[in-house]
């Protein structure tokens, strides 16, 4: 993981086996960061995806290894219990061409990935949701 910074944004470039959310919370924590969004390209070969059940009000998850083209990455920073909070979605395709993503619980590089962040000075904060569970960014 490397980076740098540039006025309001920041350019993380991932390598082959950095964990795709623990280095985004990584520069975070690093520099502070309370509230930006990001996106970013690259490539991955383990990740475990996740959607929301609304029955159950429970993320259901399911594992993926093979090469994937990280076609989106999407997702914000804000604060949960007073810790940077990294919320992810991605969309991949396999090598048939086939799109699938989801909730990105975590992912594992397998080449490199380029995410651009853009920080915001409001410091944005998660707080529970009465009828989901959840933690919900609160305005």
């Amino acid at each position: 993981m490397k980076y740098l910074k540039e006025n309001d944004r920041y350019v993380l470039i991932l390598h082959k086996d950095d964990k795709i959310n623990e280095s985004i919370k990584k520069l975070a924590v690093a520099e502070k960061i309370e509230n930006a969004s990001y996106t970013g390209i690259g490539g991955a070969d383990i990740l475990t995806l996740g959607y929301l059940d609304l029955k159950t009000k429970l993320y259901v998850e399911k594992e993926f290894s093979a090469y994937y083209e990280i076609l989106n990455l999407t997702g914000n920073i804000s604060t949960l219990d007073g810790e940077s909070f990294c919320h992810t979605h991605i969309t991949l395709s396999d090598t048939e061409f086939n799109c699938f993503g989801g909730h990105l619980v975590e992912g594992q590089i397998a080449v490199t990935a380029e995410i651009f962040i853009y920080v915001s000075e409001t410091k944005l904060e998660r707080k529970p949701d009465p009828d989901f569970g959840f933690n919900f960014i609160t305005l």
